[in-house]
């Protein structure tokens, strides 16, 4: 039997209002029902980060790997199939993924902010410093990209160039709680253990 176009696009579009109201199972299900009615890559993408969200990791990266083979230039699918491949611990291919994206999309910030993390978890802080710097450089308001070069600063040895980095991620509405633990350390590292007491203190009020 002919499939009729307007059954895929009636089911995406209940697939889309699932997504938006967070039934993100259901979501999935009308996703799937509209794939095999049209294998489009759009369609297929957007299933992947549905999946991600529900944490079915493995499931999300066949979707992606399954898309970007007709679609290999696609740098979202990129980022999120090097994100899977980060929360699934394959370092390796997860900044493999994050270069492909930037080297399609040099101002994807949150593909420059990831590979940044990975650097900085291999020891390689002055490239995680020089991408994180690049982040705040495209996007000032980047509340984590402040966060990851306050910590990459203490891991350089740079402490008050971390305080003031750690500080504007808290203005910006980072991670508030670790990052006044983490100016806490920094303070009890420089010996002002009156001032470390005061920032654990509000790290602690804000857990």
């Amino acid at each position: 039997a002919t499939r009729n176009p307007a059954d895929t696009k009636a089911l995406s579009n209940l697939a889309h209002a699932l997504r938006a109201q967070g039934k993100l199972i259901e979501a999935a299900s009308a996703y799937r029902a509209a794939l095999s009615r049209e294998d489009a890559v759009a369609l297929r993408f957007t299933l992947a980060d549905v999946l991600a969200d529900l944490g079915e990791l493995a499931a999300a990266e066949v979707e992606l790997r399954n898309g970007l083979a007709s679609a290999p230039d696609d740098v979202p699918a990129r980022y999120t199939l090097g994100w899977v491949c980060q929360h699934q611990n394959r370092l390796k291919e997860a900044r493999d993924c994050y270069e492909q994206a930037l080297a399609r999309d040099p101002q994807h910030a949150h593909a420059m902010n990831n590979l940044g993390l990975l650097l900085l978890a291999d020891e390689e802080y002055d490239k995680a410093r020089a991408l994180f710097k690049r982040v705040i450089t495209l996007q000032p308001d980047f509340a984590p990209a402040w966060r990851n070069l306050g910590q990459t600063f203490i891991a350089l040895g740079h402490l008050d160039e971390a305080v003031a980095s750690l500080e504007r991620s808290i203005q910006l509405g980072s991670d508030a709680a670790e990052a006044w633990s983490d100016i806490g350390l920094i303070r009890a590292r420089q010996g002002r253990n009156k001032e470390a007491v005061e920032h654990f203190e509000q790290a602690l009020r804000l857990k």
